[in-house]
């Protein structure tokens, strides 16, 4: 006679764990804590502002943590930006194998910087329109004339490129 008689092995999904770690707010509320917390705790230690009094960082950052979590504001934050910044490293993956096929990187020094400005533009795309998701007072300015801005940065870029450009021409002449 089997000892799992009248057991029955219930099949569990990733899914399904996923689903219940958030219910138990793991993605919501500990998961952000933990990065305020490691934030915190790294930057009170290498700055030394307090010493090297690991106590005293460890519970001023657990208490900045925890407060950070009081109202909602930063799990509403973690919920608007995280899918955005996924979103974001996906175009910036896309980016860099379309470029790949048409820059060398070791001779084409350009290409670092292009990659570069099209990095800042969705790092500022993915930041205010995560901001806006929340509230902030970004919303309605960033509505109104987020599209100026993005062609300001583009073309702040391509001035930028091109001073550069030409000032590396003028040495070398």
């Amino acid at each position: 006679m089997s000892l799992m008689t009248g057991f029955t092995m219930a099949s569990v999904t990733f899914v399904d764990m996923l689903q219940t770690w958030e219910s138990y707010g793991l993605f919501s509320h500990f998961l952000p804590f933990l990065l305020i917390f490691a934030l915190v705790f790294g930057i009170l230690t290498k700055s030394q502002i307090l010493g090297e009094n690991k106590g005293v960082i460890t519970i001023i950052s657990i208490t900045i943590g925890l407060l950070s979590l009081q109202y909602n504001l930063v799990p509403e934050f973690f919920a608007q930006i995280t899918p955005a910044l996924g979103v974001g490293m996906i175009v910036l993956l896309v980016a860099l194998v379309l470029m790949g096929l048409f820059v060398d990187w070791e001779e084409d020094k350009w290409g670092k910087y292009v990659f570069f400005g099209i990095g800042a533009i969705i790092a500022l795309i993915v930041i205010l329109s995560s901001l806006a998701g929340n509230n902030w007072q970004f919303g309605w300015w960033w509505d109104s004339y987020g599209s100026a801005v993005i062609l300001i940065v583009i073309l702040a870029l391509a001035f930028g490129i091109a001073i550069l450009g030409s000032k590396k021409k003028a040495k070398s002449s």
